[in-house]
């Protein structure tokens, strides 16, 4: 993936089931291992885990799509953490103004969107009408990511 999330590679293992990653473990040749359990109930209903090694050359650890720090002079308070209703955004930008939060879920789709047409330093998003959980925030200007936090909705 790159910085905005966009997929760049991907391998479908098992197009049929949900996956669940558990973890990451780095090895000595510079790779990883990828571990975590599936389940496919079109698949009679079977349950599985899994392990994937994945080569030091078919990890991205970097990329050149980026803002340079001297354009991200803001600061970003969110609260209440965690939220059973309206979450708060107070955002101080100096030279680097967002144009959208987007909040997802923890499987990356997007739940909800709040747009900025002007600069404002409190924004307060309802929050009401997510279900129970982990959810991602991401402050984004052009298409390109500023700023990501999570938060926990009650």
């Amino acid at each position: 993936m790159d910085s905005d999330l966009n997929i760049l590679a991907s391998n479908d293992y098992s197009p049929n089931a949900f996956h669940s990653l558990c973890g990451i473990l780095k090895s000595n040749d510079g790779g990883c291992l990828v571990y975590g359990s599936q389940h496919a109930p079109y698949e009679g209903n079977e349950n599985d885990i899994y392990v994937l090694k994945i080569a030091q050359e078919d990890l991205i650890t970097s990329t050149e799509d980026h803002y340079q720090m001297s354009d991200l002079s803001f600061h970003v308070n969110v609260f209440p953490n965690p939220t059973s209703g309206f979450l708060n955004f107070e955002l101080d930008f100096n030279s680097v103004f967002p144009t959208e939060i987007v909040i997802s879920d923890n499987i990356g789709n997007t739940v909800l969107t709040h747009k900025l047409f002007h600069k404002t330093k409190n924004i307060s998003i309802d929050c009401r009408c997510l279900l129970s959980g982990s959810y991602v925030y991401s402050i984004m200007r052009n298409n390109k990511t500023l700023y990501t936090g999570k938060f926990i909705k009650k």
